[in-house]
């Protein structure tokens, strides 16, 4: 997992706005994975980095941070994040560890915010509330001819720190990495909530949570009817959880509801090339047949 960030030569102020000497400002919006490498690269670049995170570092990893990830180490790290890491006297994991999503924070998204050139520009609990160029508003940009007006001008971000004062930072390049786990989708049609969602509240959990694991949610669910929405690797996690609940003797009664072709219960990818997804989705399917 190597993002490809973007051209900060092209991207970087033109000269009638900034100084020759100006290191171009790179804001990026979430401190996972794919945040966390693109600041590495802007860094080696030669740019000021800055990178925000609404939670902690890896915050959606930590969600579900004791299932294990179907990739082995290698697979989630970049040579150069590897690379500076050992370069200071880090210990990481072998490349083909199967680490769960914690560890990974723990033993290498923690590592990596840590290094000096990303250290002191992080902001952990720091939400990015609105984006927007600075002294350019809508009316602007539609009379002078759209995006031309926009070129040159610096990004200003509104960010909103935990227990602090709003405050306005600016950038030069603003990546996007904030992710999608935050966002869960709504369970009705097209993707809208269903007639009577929003009442439920509390009811629904829209993240996995741990369900079999000790002093997890198991006694919520135990004895419960519940409904497993989803047809994704998420919803067979969940489903496997189910059933190692009831095989401790605290069974729930679960009704599935998903897409599919019937022909199987979960659609597993064919001559999948990573062991521990293919186990996933064949536990998943022999739970939902018996």
């Amino acid at each position: 997992m190597s993002p490809t960030p973007p051209n900060l030569q092209d991207t970087a102020p033109n000269s009638q706005n900034t100084p020759p000497s100006h290191r171009p400002r790179v804001a990026v919006v979430g401190a996972g994975p794919i945040g966390l490498e693109a600041a590495l690269e802007a860094a080696s670049r030669g740019c000021e980095v800055s990178v925000y995170d609404a939670g902690r570092i890896g915050e959606h990893l930590l969600r579900f941070g004791w299932v294990t990830l179907f990739t082995p180490f290698a697979m989630n790290s970049s040579e150069r994040g590897r690379a500076r890491l050992s370069a200071a006297d880090v210990a990481l994991p072998a490349a083909d560890a199967l680490l769960t999503a914690g560890e990974f924070v723990a033993h290498y998204l923690e590592p990596l915010a840590r290094l000096p050139e990303l250290s002191a520009g992080l902001h952990e609990r720091t939400r990015v509330a609105a984006i927007g160029r600075e002294g350019l508003f809508k009316s602007d940009a539609v009379m002078a001819a759209g995006d031309r007006a926009r070129v040159g001008r610096p990004f200003l971000l509104r960010v909103e720190p935990d227990g602090a004062p709003a405050r306005f930072d600016r950038a030069d390049v603003v990546i996007d990495a904030s992710g999608v786990y935050g966002s869960p989708r709504a369970t009705g049609p097209s993707g809208l909530p269903a007639l009577g969602e929003e009442s439920l509240g509390d009811r629904i959990d829209r993240h996995l949570v741990p369900l079999a694991a000790e002093g997890g949610a198991g006694p919520r669910y135990a004895g419960r009817r519940v409904l497993l929405v989803g047809d994704g690797y998420s919803a067979a996690t969940a489903l496997v959880e189910l059933d190692a609940l009831a095989r401790r003797g605290e069974p729930a009664r679960v009704t599935w509801v998903r897409t599919g072709d019937g022909r199987e219960p979960f659609r597993a990818a064919p001559d999948d090339p990573l062991p521990e997804r293919a186990a996933l989705a064949a536990s998943a399917n022999r739970i939902a047949r018996e």
